[in-house]
């Protein structure tokens, strides 16, 4: 069975140690609203595939994310060791490297599923006859400004300081865009194990 769940409160930080917590164990942090489906292996097999294309997406655009977060870093260098048009130009860049980011998060979706645009709900697949309990791959936003903390520019990078906090911010954000990717990373062998291990028929 194959379930849409959603979260009883948005917290106001994206908290991936949680999530992944939640992915693993199933569980209280979520609202079933379950769409039916067939207990039998062939369909359970079905729908983890369906699964796997989703984190599939979802991994790829965050291989992308991870780009344009190298290159936010290095146009904070040019911002730093350039002169006031260098770091207007640097700045710039920046405000389309966070519209890149958002765009990037907004394509990561399939089967009507996307778990990194700011979404608050994620896949739950419970196992019915071939297993016990459920399977829940939650969500994690990883916009540039809602999930990715990546502060707006609005001085153009005038002063070391407003540099200086954009690179804090990128750190940051590197560190989210990493926990996020051991979570889906660990959600992708779990659906996979548990894929390798389902009876041909039940």
């Amino acid at each position: 069975m194959l379930r849409i769940f959603r979260r009883w409160q948005k917290p106001a930080e994206v908290n991936t140690d949680a999530l992944a917590a939640a992915a693993s164990s199933g569980v209280e942090r979520w609202r079933a609203m379950s769409v039916q489906r067939t207990r039998r292996a062939p369909e359970l097999r079905q729908v983890i595939l369906e699964a796997l294309m989703v984190l599939e997406a979802t991994l790829s655009a965050l291989d992308l994310i991870r780009e344009r977060l190298a290159e936010i870093e290095e146009t904070l260098v040019n911002a730093t060791e350039g002169g006031e048009g260098a770091r207007a130009f640097a700045a710039a860049r920046y405000r389309e490297l966070r519209e890149a980011i958002d765009e990037t998060a907004a394509l990561a979706e399939r089967g009507g599923f996307n778990l990194i645009a700011g979404a608050r709900s994620g896949i739950e697949i419970t196992l019915g006859k071939c297993g016990q309990g459920a399977i829940a791959i939650g969500p994690v936003d990883l916009r540039a400004a809602e999930g990715l903390g990546l502060p707006p520019i609005e001085d153009e990078f005038a002063d070391t300081m407003s540099i200086d906090r954009a690179r804090d911010a990128l750190a940051a954000a590197q560190t989210r865009l990493a926990r996020a990717s051991q979570v889906f990373i660990a959600d992708a062998a779990m659906l996979s194990k548990v894929f390798q291990d389902l009876p041909r028929e039940v």
